[in-house]
């Protein structure tokens, strides 16, 4: 059975968490105060866990330490981890972003905004799919996640649209993912566009991508028919509108 493990040393700020995923409808939640049992012994404790919500400043194996070590095994790179802290500096932000985090909220837990963050994670394994296509009315909320998680961490995200023949679809896909980071996403949209979203890249690093992506395709003789991309920076006026604009994406 689906579990989700809430790992937080506040019993107070535990017992608040469970109440929200439980007005959700969640069942099988499991609550720790620490990480050092999980990071002596992943596999005992991950066995069917869906998703991770972890306080970066634990006692002992720190939230990030955690994260770390998790994505060291590729069983468990697929599990969503929810960082929360109570800090906000940049340097932090980023070694979470690093480690593997898939969002963070800072505490203290605003219910409304917690349950919102939360809900797209839930409703993954409980029914809705999990492959690597995303639906067109989904595109707009990806994109807005990884803009929302620039602002908040004073980082660059670049965006990259690919267009390949239907074909090669997946194809094409498997091969990009190869080459990117564990941070980085890859997603098929409809006519087997590809999008990929890359946290902390600047526009150099973007063109650097780029680059080594019609590189390594034409190796594999599979033909572009074209890429666009867009780099979005903190302190830019861009605005999630102009990215997918920018892109031809369906607002």
């Amino acid at each position: 059975m689906e579990k989700i493990l809430v790992i937080e040393d506040s019993k107070l700020m535990r017992q608040k968490i469970v109440d929200i995923l439980e007005k959700m409808g969640c069942e099988n939640i499991i609550q720790l105060n620490n990480a050092d049992v999980i990071y002596n012994n992943p596999k005992f404790y991950m066995k069917d866990v869906k998703l991770l919500i972890i306080d970066i400043g634990l006692p002992g194996i720190s939230g990030i330490e955690l994260a770390k070590k998790l994505n060291s095994y590729p069983e468990y790179t697929n599990i969503p981890i929810i960082f929360l802290t109570a800090h906000s500096e940049v340097n932090i932000v980023k070694e979470a972003i690093q480690s593997g985090a898939t969002d963070f909220i800072v505490k203290p837990i605003n219910e409304d905004i917690f349950e919102k963050r939360i809900s797209k994670f839930i409703s993954r394994f409980k029914g809705r799919s999990t492959n690597l296509y995303i639906h067109e009315e989904d595109i707009k909320e990806k994109i807005d996640i990884e803009y929302q998680r620039a602002i908040r961490s004073k980082q660059s995200v670049s965006f990259i649209i690919l267009d390949v023949d239907e074909k090669y679809g997946e194809k094409t896909l498997l091969e990009i993912k190869s080459m990117l980071r564990r941070i980085d996403m890859v997603h098929i949209l409809k006519n087997k566009r590809i999008l990929i979203i890359l946290p902390i890249t600047a526009q150099e690093g973007c063109k650097v991508v780029i680059d080594k992506i019609h590189k390594k395709l034409s190796e594999k003789n599979i033909n572009l028919h074209g890429s666009k991309s867009i780099t979005f920076q903190p302190e830019s006026k861009i605005t999630v509108e102009n990215i997918l604009e920018e892109l031809k994406l369906p607002e």
